[in-house]
């Protein structure tokens, strides 16, 4: 076997530059380069780490659940609409449907920042009612407005959410569970711990028309009970209200009393076994009843929110507050 060995008086080394190839030859550079060296893009490669120099955003996916607990502020009260009240049951805006609210700090309302730490829950503008509440929806708001305004430079964003169609409007009920056996209206706020709201019959008589109608109805009951009528009542004990965070609800319907009483139930006693089982829940088959109520005609069952929560105390009591809206939402 013959052997070709090439002799190299000087040596060679090969270099890659942004301007192609050149070959240097004992350290001088050769000025010709291949044809096709121009055609090679440049890519600026850093050496710690070893990445791109070029910026490639970031992409972020907000994923906002705008269903109906969303509506809720932090502590769980759902006040959309709440003070925006025609003038037969104006005078709910003292109890159930309050006109303003008291800001949380670091928080702007988005219509109408109000004044002194206070600000309207419903502002109207253009003809519209807004929601200008500390809802859960508009802290969310908030916060992507200042991460978008921040980073919107350096990083892609995109939103998504539920998909609503067939949107309504309803009126909304705020309401009441009774302590056991009932109701207690009282003119002074108990100092032993028991919960109480606001009295939405209290002094009905020179309040608005509608809510005076409906509350004599419900004073009927009491006051043979209380020995007075429970208009000179500030307060009323409860055990629990659709305020509460585990519940996170309000009553959507368009046939109701502004304000009425459902009694003589519950009907079953509770929505827990043996009456139902996980089974029921699941397949949406619960329902708690009360056969009567004052006004008449304001009967009928509930279902569990989607919090889980069916009344079933002795007494339920709703009061008016605002308005809200179902619609036909998709996952896509």
């Amino acid at each position: 076997m013959t052997m070709h060995r090439l002799n190299v008086s000087r040596r060679l080394a090969v270099a890659l530059t942004s301007a192609g190839v050149a070959l240097l030859a004992g350290g001088a550079a050769l000025r010709s380069a291949p044809a096709w060296a121009a055609s090679v893009p440049s890519l600026a490669i850093s050496q710690v780490p070893l990445t791109t120099v070029q910026a490639v955003h970031p992409q972020v996916l907000f994923a906002i659940g705008n269903s109906q607990s969303m509506d809720g502020d932090l502590s769980g009260a759902i006040l959309t609409g709440s003070g925006a009240l025609s003038t037969s049951v104006a005078s709910l805006s003292g109890s159930s449907s309050p006109a303003s609210y008291t800001v949380p700090s670091g928080f702007t309302p988005p219509v109408n920042a109000g004044s002194n730490g206070t600000a309207p829950i419903t502002v109207s503008s253009n003809g519209i009612l807004r929601d200008n509440s500390a809802s859960r929806l508009n802290v969310a708001k908030a916060g992507i407005s200042a991460i978008i305004n921040q980073y919107m430079p350096s990083t892609d964003f995109a939103l998504m959410d539920y998909s609503a169609t067939a949107s309504a409007a309803d009126t909304t009920w705020v309401y009441y569970m009774s302590p056991n056996g009932g109701f207690t209206f009282t003119k002074t706020a108990p100092t032993n711990g028991s919960r109480f709201v606001a009295n939405p019959c209290f002094n009905y008589t020179s309040g608005s028309s509608t809510v005076k109608s409906n509350c004599t109805s419900i004073d009927a009951r009491y006051s043979k009970n209380n020995g007075g009528s429970i208009s000179v009542d500030p307060f009323m004990l409860v055990s629990a209200s659709s305020d509460d965070p585990n519940i996170n609800d309000v009553l959507y319907s368009s046939s109701q009393a502004s304000v009425f009483d459902t009694f003589s139930g519950p009907h079953p006693a509770s929505p827990f076994p043996p009456n139902f089982s996980l089974g029921n829940y699941n397949s949406g088959s619960i329902s708690i009843s009360y056969s009567q109520s004052a006004p008449s005609g304001n009967a009928f069952a509930t279902n569990p929110t989607n919090a889980g929560y069916v009344p079933f105390s002795t007494e339920v009591i709703y009061a008016q507050r605002g308005f809200g809206y179902f619609s036909t939402a998709s996952a896509t």
